[in-house]
């Protein structure tokens, strides 16, 4: 047997051994290199970090700020605010009478954010914000840590060696994300989408970490592969090499199993924080199960036993209906124009990103015909990319934003500069036949990185697509605020977004008026008995925002109010609804966008 002593001896010239290989990593560039690298480096590194301070400042002005910023926010207020007031099934109710509830996310985000409304008794939109902006940290700083942890096959000297990532590297490859239009627009949102995301790249991580890079027979490092050293200086035999060996990969199941089982509780918890975090399970179950099988089944009894019990729970607490509100009620309609659009915005806006996470992907896959070890097959990111990507289809559903896109960003980032690392490092395998290329090859991906940061362009209260709350907002938000307290001391309010009732615990009928729209236009929900009521002239006044483009101008909107063209986003409200609306109400006050009609008498 192998002595403890030559053990650690062996061990000692393994460690020796990777450190000597991260420290090419670091190395300084020869002066014929500097100014291919430096100059791209720093444009790169200046626009990361400008990019970084716009996200704190987004983050700081959204927590701060008390009114609505994106459509949907209102909704989840709405709903964590009454489910606060100490009804745990209210979530999920029965809307055959009024109030009518829509509950569309699975539960977890609601009952974590009912804790701070039920000690303070606040209803604002500072605890989900910050939840959904610590999240997004947490998501970079995973990637920043699989970026240091990854060992890339590089030419160096002749020979295919392992390098690891410059510290600088790992900064950038985490901090581009934030600088991507949906997580600087949605990364800070009353909304359950970063959190799902975070826990699905804890998941990833936990399987990274434990099982693809603490595979011994993934490494070239084991005791075995020093088997002439070992005899030379220890006279040891190539069994009790193969039994050290043997002791190692023991170990490592052990902590891979465990690894297992908790990336299975990660990803159950994500889809009970929202119920389209479906890359991260599959991507994780495949990589699972190409290496070995007993491992995807341990993830897969704590995914599917986790997840069905609280199935099983809420169905049974909401009397059926916790399946009809995150399934049915998110069953709008699937358009292909739609899809498209969204699709090219994504292709449109981040066209670098996405080339270098499919090179990256190709030059991986590739990887695999060069060798024999387990190591040869996919890494779980690469799976979990491809996995993300199929999931980005599903923002052809009506009404699908920028938050099908998350994951996608977080992921093509790390392995964008896993690539260009590669090339920043030596000549990678495969994906070029001579070393003369490799110098401008570096610099032009970090110029193409560059030109990608420019095209992302968001500077806040200039040319911020994503309407980060400025002094403007808040005196607007003010004013719309008072008119909405003034409108509901008269008589009930039927309101667009209910989240400027929910700041002021006010109560609502419909709490979105988007999703009753479908479900009434689809026939899944009957409206007959708002409608009445809405007929009848149950509510005294109506708050809509008007669906222009943020740049028309006051004069424009004036017009649109006198010529009765003013019309809500599409799809918010049925179009019977909006039929009532028109001829029984009229305009009295508008407030940029929003507009306040008051009943015919």
């Amino acid at each position: 047997m192998l002595k403890a002593s030559q053990l650690f001896f062996c061990n000692d010239i393994i460690k020796r051994e990777e450190k000597r290989l991260s420290e090419i990593a670091k190395a300084k560039p020869s002066r014929r290199e500097r100014p291919l690298k430096r100059l791209p480096q720093i444009l790169v590194n200046c626009f990361l970090v400008l990019y970084a301070v716009f996200f704190v400042y987004r983050l700081a002005a959204a927590v701060l700020y008390p009114y609505p910023i994106e459509y949907g926010e209102g909704a989840v207020l709405y709903e964590v605010f009454q489910l606060s007031q100490g009804n745990p099934v209210y979530l999920y109710k029965d809307n055959s009478a009024p109030p009518y509830r829509a509950a569309i996310y699975t539960p977890l985000y609601y009952y974590a954010n009912a804790l701070p409304i039920s000690l303070t008794g606040i209803s604002s939109f500072v605890g989900g914000r910050l939840f959904s902006g610590l999240a997004a940290l947490l998501a970079g700083f995973l990637i920043y840590k699989a970026a240091r942890a990854q060992e890339l096959l590089v030419y160096l000297s002749g020979t295919t060696q392992r390098i690891r990532l410059s510290r600088r590297t790992a900064l950038c490859a985490a901090t581009t994300p934030f600088a991507t239009a949906p997580v600087y627009a949605w990364g800070v949102l009353y909304k359950p989408d970063m959190l799902a995301v975070a826990l699905s790249l804890a998941a990833v991580f936990v399987l990274f970490l434990y099982v693809e890079r603490s595979d011994p027979r993934n490494l070239p490092l084991t005791i075995s592969g020093y088997n002439s050293v070992a005899v030379g200086q220890l006279g040891l035999s190539p069994e009790d090499l193969a039994a050290a060996d043997h002791r190692r990969y023991v170990a490592y199941v052990g902590r891979a199993t465990w690894a297992a089982l908790v990336a299975g509780l990660l990803c159950a918890t994500a889809i009970f924080t929202k119920q389209s975090a479906l890359a991260a399970p599959l991507a994780c179950f495949f990589f699972l199960a190409l290496r070995e099988r007993r491992l995807a089944l341990y993830f897969a009894v704590a995914f599917a036993g986790l997840t069905t019990t609280l199935l099983v729970l809420f169905q049974f607490f909401s009397s059926g209906q916790f399946f009809t509100h995150v399934v049915t009620y998110n069953g709008q309609t699937y358009e292909i124009d739609w899809l498209v659009t969204a699709l090219g915005f994504l292709i449109g806006t981040h066209p670098v990103l996405l080339f270098f996470a499919v090179v990256y992907l190709i030059g991986e896959f590739r990887l695999i015909n060069f060798t024999g070890q387990t190591s040869a097959l996919p890494g779980i990111w690469s799976l979990y990319f491809i996995a993300a990507l199929l999931v980005t289809f599903s923002v052809g559903k009506v009404g699908a934003n920028l938050n099908y896109y998350l994951e996608l960003m977080f992921v093509a980032s790390l392995l964008s500069w896993w690539l260009i690392a590669r090339l920043l490092a030596a000549r990678p395998k495969l994906l070029l036949s001579s070393k003369r290329w490799q110098l401008p090859l570096a610099g032009t991906a970090l110029l193409l990185m560059f030109g990608q940061l420019v095209l992302l362009h968001h500077f806040p209260l200039l040319a911020d697509g994503a309407n980060t709350p400025g002094p403007l907002s808040w005196q607007k938000g003010a004013e719309v605020e008072a008119e909405v307290k003034r409108l509901a001391a008269l008589g009930p309010v039927l309101v667009e977004d209910s989240g400027w009732l929910a700041i002021q615990r006010l109560p609502t009928d419909l709490d979105d008026s988007f999703v009753f729209g479908q479900l009434a236009r689809d026939g899944q929900w009957s409206q007959q008995s708002f409608l009445s009521a809405l007929a009848a002239g149950h509510y005294q006044s109506v708050m809509l925002e008007m669906a222009v483009p943020d740049n028309t101008s006051e004069v424009e909107l004036e017009q649109l109010v006198q010529s009765g063209n003013y019309a809500p986003f599409p799809g918010r409200f049925s179009p019977e609804m909006l039929a009532l609306i028109k001829p029984n109400f009229k305009p009295e006050k508008r407030l940029g966008k929003y507009l306040f009609l008051t009943l015919k008498k």
